[in-house]
């Protein structure tokens, strides 16, 4: 279930343009210096059954694109990125692969901006959820 919804949201992100280079979770990546690239992570929620006796689970959470540019040179091209990625997930937008189908139930946040070594850092919060059926 959650790779479906890892898959569908990877591949909206994926339309922003201009693109980035991606860290995914789990996958070899080296950052290019000077340059910025994007880190996405998957946190999920508690899986929810909000009906009895069905094989329906509502799974949610957030997806977060995690905008990572070359520290002092200001926050100007990161929040602008950021503005986009948002743009690509609209409240109420949805994105289906193989079956699971991932709804956005809340305008996008953009969090503080941290220094991370020789990165500042800018959060990308988008909440999620999923309805699965089982079988």
């Amino acid at each position: 279930m959650n790779l479906y919804i890892f898959q569908a949201l990877e591949t909206q992100l994926a339309t922003v343009a201009p693109s980035m280079p991606t860290a995914s979770e789990n996958v070899a990546f080296t950052a290019t210096p000077g340059a910025p690239y994007q880190r996405v992570d998957l946190m999920p929620a508690t899986t929810v059954n909000p009906t009895l006796g069905d094989t329906m689970s509502r799974a949610s959470g957030i997806f977060q694109v995690m905008l990572c540019y070359p520290a002092g040179t200001g926050s100007g091209a990161a929040r602008k990125q950021a503005d986009l990625v948002c743009a690509a997930f609209p409240r109420g937008g949805s994105y289906t692969i193989l079956g699971t189908t991932v709804q956005i139930d809340s305008t996008p946040t953009v969090g503080a901006g941290i220094i991370d070594g020789d990165r500042y850092c800018l959060p990308v919060r988008v909440r999620y959820f999923a309805n699965v059926f089982a079988g």
